[in-house]
C-alpha cells in the first residue's frame, strides 16, 4: 500500500458547439458534420492524490461443453420463425471464426445432430454445447426473434458458451448481491467451474447480465466492484464482443473477463425491488456495461474461436490481443482499431475527423473531441514507460447499457481486444495508466453537446509499476497477466467427455424453466434475454 501523487498542471477547456443532427454513428454510414469551433480559457492548476488499493488477477479457463461441433455446423430454422437476426448472427460467427454453418430443411438428425431454432410461447432457452444424440433446441419467443442480441446469445449458449458472470474468476471482476434475488432464481447467479483460456473477463460480453437482472424492485444483483464505472457496460445485446468471438476459437484461453460480454447479465437481472444483483468490482465505472444484447465482443468471438479454431503452430504472434481465426494459421483477426498482418497498425475509423496520433512525452499535454463525428485518439509513448490519462470531464449521451461506439471508450489494458471502459453519460476525473506503452480511446459523439477533454503523459514503469484505474478516491490495480498453457485436447477421453457433458449439458434457462424459473413472466421478451 503506497501513494501515487499524480500531478499535471493544466489549462482545460470551454467548448462551444453549434447545432447538429443528432445521428447514429455505429451505423455503416458516414454523416456530413458541421465543423465546430473550438474555444480555450485559462483555469486554475490542479493537484490530485490518490490511495491505491491491491488487486490479484487470477488466471481461469471456462470448460465449454467436451462434445464439439464440428467446424461445419447444421442449422434448422422452424417456418414459423422471424429468420434475419439469427442469420445475420450466424454470418458474424462465420466472419469472425473458423466455424461454417449449412442451412437444413429437413427436421431429422440425419446425418448428424443440428442446432433448431423454434418458438415458444414464454420462454427464450437453450441447451449447452452439443447433445451426444439429439437436436440442440433454441426456444425463442416471437419478439425475441426480432432482436439480434437475443439470438446470438442462445446461439453462443448452443455452441458452448456460458454466461460471462459465471466463469470462476468473477469475484475478482464484479458483485453478486444474491440478496436483491428471490431463491427460486439464484442458480442463475452461482460461480462454475469453465475453462476460460486466459480470456480476460468481459463486461460488455454478449453472455454477461446486466446489473438489474433478476433483482426485486430495480436493485442491481451484480455491480462492477470498487470503482462503479464499468457497471452500465453489462448486459448488452447489441454485438458480439472480440472476446466472445475468441473463446468460440478457444475456451477462454488467455481471454480476460470482458464486463461487455454479450454472455454476461446486466446489474439488475434477478434483482428484486430494482435493487443489483451484479456489481463490477473494483472498477464499479464498468457496471453499466454488464448486459448488453447489442453486438457480440471481440472477446466473446475470441472465446468461441479458441474453442473451435486453435492454431497450434503458427509462425505468426498476433499482437494487440488479436487471434489466429483459421485452424491451419492463416491471418490475424484484429481488434476493431487495428489492421496489418500481425495488428500491429492503428486502423483509423474516425467519420468526419482526422486519426489523432499523440508521441507521449514526460509533459502532460491536453487532447479533446466535441460534436457528432467519431474520433479516433492513439498515444504511444517509449517501451519503458506507460501512459496516464486523466479524463477531467466527459459528456457522451447518456445509456443505461454502454458499449463501444455509442460514448467513450478507453483501451488502457495490453489486450486491446477485450472490451475498453465505456462511458456513457457525465464524468469526471477519471485517472488510468496503461498496462503497455499503447492506448487507444474511440469517442463517438451522437449529440452536438456531446465532449470530453483531458490530459495525457509518460511515466517511467520504475516508478508506475502496475496499470491502474481510479475514480472517486478509489483505485483499481492489476498484476500483469501470466501466459497459459493451451489445453491438451488429447486428454478428453471418451468417458470424460461424457461425464463432463452429462453435466454440462442441463437445460440452460434464459428466461424460464419449469424446474427452475428464470426471468420472464408472460410472452414478451426483456433486453437480457
Amino acid at each position: 500500500m503506497f501513494l501515487l501523487f499524480f500531478v499535471l498542471m493544466i489549462n482545460f477547456t470551454a467548448i462551444t458547439c453549434s447545432n447538429s443532427e443528432n445521428l447514429d454513428l455505429s451505423s455503416s454510414y458516414e454523416p456530413e458534420l458541421e465543423i465546430v469551433n473550438v474555444t480555450f480559457q485559462e483555469a486554475p492548476n490542479f493537484n490530485v492524490s490518490k490511495s491505491l488499493y491491491s488487486f490479484v488477477w487470477h488466471e481461469s479457463v471456462r470448460l465449454l461443453g467436451n462434445i464439439k461441433w464440428e467446424s461445419l455446423i447444421y442449422y434448422y430454422i422452424y417456418p414459423n420463425v422471424y429468420e434475419n437476426k439469427i442469420l445475420y448472427a450466424i454470418r458474424n460467427l462465420e466472419e469472425n471464426t473458423c466455424l461454417k454453418f449449412e442451412r437444413s430443411y429437413s427436421q431429422k438428425r440425419e446425418p448428424t445432430t443440428k442446432i433448431m431454432y423454434k418458438i415458444h410461447e414464454n420462454v427464450c432457452k437453450s441447451r449447452v454445447g452439443k447433445q451426444k444424440s439429439e437436436n440442440t433446441i433454441i426456444d425463442l419467443t416471437v419478439s425475441c426473434t426480432h432482436l439480434y442480441g437475443t439470438t446470438a446469445h442462445e446461439t453462443l449458449h448452443a455452441l458452448g458458451l456460458r454466461h460471462e458472470h459465471q466463469r470462476n474468476d468473477r469475484d475478482e471482476y464484479i458483485t453478486v448481491n444474491t440478496s436483491n434475488v428471490p431463491n427460486k432464481s439464484r442458480f442463475n447467479l452461482e460461480g462454475e467451474s469453465h475453462t476460460f483460456y486466459g480470456v480476460r473477463y468481459d463486461y460488455s460480453s454478449i453472455m454477461s447480465y446486466g446489473p438489474p437482472h433478476f433483482g426485486e424492485k430495480a436493485k442491481n444483483t451484480l455491480v462492477a466492484k470498487n470503482i462503479s464505472l464499468y457497471t452500465n457496460m453489462m448486459g448488452q445485446r447489441d454485438l458480439i464482443t472480440f472476446s466472445d468471438f475468441k473463446l468460440v476459437n478457444h475456451t477462454f484461453y488467455g481471454v480476460r473477463y470482458d464486463y461487455s460480454s454479450i454472455m454476461s447479465y446486466g446489474p439488475l437481472h434477478f434483482g428484486e425491488k430494482a435493487k443489483n444483483t451484479l456489481v463490477a468490482k473494483n472498477v464499479s465505472l464498468y457496471t453499466n456495461m454488464m448486459g448488453q444484447r447489442d453486438l457480440i465482443t471481440f472477446s466473446d468471438f475470441k472465446l468461441v474461436n479458441y474453442h473451435y479454431c486453435n492454431c497450434t503452430f503458427s509462425e505468426i504472434t498476433c499482437k494487440n490481443g488479436g487471434y489466429i481465426r483459421d485452424p491451419r494459421c492463416g491471418q490475424c483477426v484484429c481488434p476493431k482499431e487495428y489492421t496489418g498482418g500481425k495488428c500491429e497498425q492503428i486502423k483509423d475509423r474516425s467519420i468526419n475527423c482526422d486519426l489523432k496520433k499523440y508521441n507521449v512525452s514526460e509533459t502532460s499535454q491536453m487532447f479533446e473531441s466535441s460534436g457528432i463525428r467519431r474520433c479516433i485518439h492513439y498515444f504511444k509513448t517509449s517501451n519503458d514507460s506507460r501512459i496516464g490519462i486523466y479524463l477531467m470531464y466527459v459528456n457522451t449521451k447518456h445509456k443505461e447499457l454502454c458499449r463501444e461506439d455509442i460514448g467513450l471508450e478507453v483501451k488502457y489494458l495490453n489486450d486491446k481486444g477485450t472490451t475498453g471502459l465505456c462511458l456513457c453519460g457525465i464524468y469526471e476525473d477519471i485517472f488510468l495508466f496503461s498496462e503497455s506503452n499503447e492506448v487507444v480511446i474511440t469517442y463517438t459523439g451522437l449529440e452536438s453537446s456531446n465532449w470530453f477533454y483531458g490530459f495525457y503523459k509518460k511515466v517511467l514503469k520504475s516508478i508506475k509499476k502496475e496499470d491502474e484505474i481510479c475514480y472517486k478516491d478509489k483505485c483499481f490495480i492489476e498484476p500483469e497477466k501470466k501466459p497459459q498453457e493451451i489445453p491438451d485436447k488429447k486428454l478428453n477421453t471418451e468417458k470424460s467427455i461424457e461425464t463432463t457433458t452429462t453435466q454440462q449439458a442441463k437445460l440452460h434457462t434464459e428466461e424460464s424453466l419449469q424446474e427452475k424459473p428464470d426471468i420472464i413472466e408472460g410472452p414478451n421478451c426483456t433486453p437480457h434475454c
